[in-house]
């Protein structure tokens, strides 16, 4: 037996993962990024899954955290400068 107690965390779910046509590539792109948690630096994601290491994919010289690669990664040296 079925109740729709029990169904509404999947109906909100659903509506609240689904992109809005109104949005723009950008926002599309940017909304996909963080669905699937794509804010998260590699240190942090490494602490729950032993497949991720911690090391940047970008420069290859540092740990992947949020700081180093908003602030400090070479990799994104000109979109700063820019």
């Amino acid at each position: 037996m079925s109740s729709k107690r029990g169904r509404s965390p999947l109906e909100i779910d659903n509506d609240i993962s689904r992109i809005t046509p109104t949005f723009d590539e950008e926002e599309k792109g940017i909304l996909r990024v963080v669905q699937m948690g794509g804010s998260q630096a590699l240190d942090h994601i490494a602490d729950y899954n032993e497949d991720v290491g911690r090391i940047c994919t970008y420069c290859k010289e540092a740990i992947s955290t949020s700081d180093h690669i908003r602030w400090v990664c070479k990799h994104f040296d000109p979109v700063r400068r820019e």
